[in-house]
């Protein structure tokens, strides 16, 4: 059985806020800041334009806005907005790569497990 997730249960790192080191989360995360460090959230990784991840990005889905590091792997929908760089592998069950995006790597792509 999945966990629920609480969609009101969200850790925000804002502008100007660095973390070194790894991070977990049981709800959504929303990055402004930055983050030297891999992340593993149940929920949603949301990152912000401004935003810069050094690490690897395990989550159930994402929306990519700013620079990345490192391999993201989404359960879900990942999505690369127009002003986003990824440079690493990626894994989800969905894609979106917007028009304008950079991405460097490779990806891989799932069927829901039956």
């Amino acid at each position: 059985m999945k966990e629920k997730i609480d969609i009101h249960n969200v850790t925000m790192i804002s502008e100007g806020t660095t973390i070194e080191g790894s991070l977990r989360s049981n709800g959504n995360l929303r990055v402004d800041g930055n983050i030297f460090g891999n992340i593993a959230a149940i929920g949603m990784v949301t990152q912000g334009v401004k935003s810069e991840i050094r690490g690897n990005i395990e989550a159930s889905s994402c929306i990519i806005g700013g620079r990345i590091d490192g391999n993201i792997v989404c359960q879900g929908k990942l999505s690369i907005e127009g002003k986003a760089v990824v440079n690493g592998d990626l894994m989800a069950k969905m894609l979106v790569v917007e028009e304008g995006a950079l991405f460097n790597g490779r990806t891989e792509m799932h069927a829901e497990q039956q």
